[in-house]
């Protein structure tokens, strides 16, 4: 062969070349696209499991709040005086625990649920000897 057919021989065809480019390139973003999508898919699963878990999350700490605020309220001064409870309280608020704070004429008011009451002793306390 002629010098110029050789060289024909050792270079390969350029479109040829140019199309295998574009093939591969092809295949390349082709392979891209398919593992964005299964990566995306994974991360949707993964979101998904992570929402769930949060949601349940959430549930299980407003349920263990409702249980706490009801144990609080149950053990509030107010839930008592709700009941029917009163609680004596002396001119500067301060609390009559005893029956000996409670003298004859003594002026107090007397807390119920929905306001104060103010009340006089009339007569001597009766004191429980007996303690239940």
């Amino acid at each position: 062969p002629t010098p110029s057919a050789a060289a024909e021989a050792a270079v390969p065809d350029g479109t040829h070349v140019r199309r295998q480019v574009a093939e591969l390139g092809d295949r390349l973003a082709s392979a891209v696209h398919e593992r964005i999508a299964v990566e995306r898919s994974a991360v949707d699963a993964a979101s998904a499991g992570l929402r769930s878990a949060m949601e349940r999350l959430l549930v299980a700490r407003r349920e263990k709040v409702g249980g706490v605020a009801g144990r609080l309220h149950a053990l509030s001064p107010l839930a008592a005086l709700s009941r029917g409870f009163a609680v004596p309280l002396a001119d500067g608020g301060r609390v009559l625990r005893s029956a000996a704070e409670f003298g004859p004429g003594a002026a107090f008011a007397l807390r119920v649920a929905d306001g104060t009451v103010p009340c006089r002793v009339d007569g001597a306390p009766t004191l429980d000897t007996e303690r239940r």
